[in-house]
């Protein structure tokens, strides 16, 4: 099986409960001048051909995820969605994602996912987590400030 098949499920992952909150939405990046994801603008998508070292980058995430589901790792589980999101921007650039990288670190965010097939991203908060609200709230702030203009999605 090919990751450049992109109708194939190549695993699916089943949580027994929610670990992590997830500030999802549409977003646009206003001041570079870059494409404004939030006026339904959906590039014409052609299959991704992965090249041998992101096959390979692609199968050594999904081990990861796997253990980092096992264990209940949320910081892993960051790490891999944005290893992911990075390994994907030469497909489906997504403006600004560096900035949003940059506030979800600074904002306590421990990763950030984004849609490898559309124009969704996300934060992703530990719901437990100490603060969590005021990591939430400063990361608004912070993408208010960077002129990201978003609506937010609870999942």
């Amino acid at each position: 099986m090919s990751l450049a098949d992109p109708a194939r499920i190549l695993t699916c992952f089943a949580l027994s409960h929610p670990s992590a909150s997830v500030r999802t939405g549409t977003w646009s990046h206003g001041s570079d001048g870059q494409r404004d994801w939030n006026k339904n603008e959906r590039p014409k998508l052609r299959p991704a051909r992965y090249d041998t070292f992101e096959a390979e980058a692609f199968k050594s995430l999904r081990s990861l995820l796997r253990r980092a589901i096992r264990l209940g790792d949320l910081d892993l589980i960051g790490r891999v969605a944005t290893a992911s999101a990075n390994l994907n921007e030469r497909f489906l650039p997504k403006p600004g994602l560096r900035a949003l990288q940059e506030i979800a670190s600074r904002c306590g965010a421990f990763g950030v996912q984004v849609a490898h097939s559309g124009t969704v991203v996300g934060l992703m908060f530990d719901p437990r987590g100490p603060e969590t609200s005021q990591k939430i709230d400063r990361a608004i702030s912070a993408l208010g400030a960077a002129d990201f203009q978003f609506r937010i999605f609870n999942a």
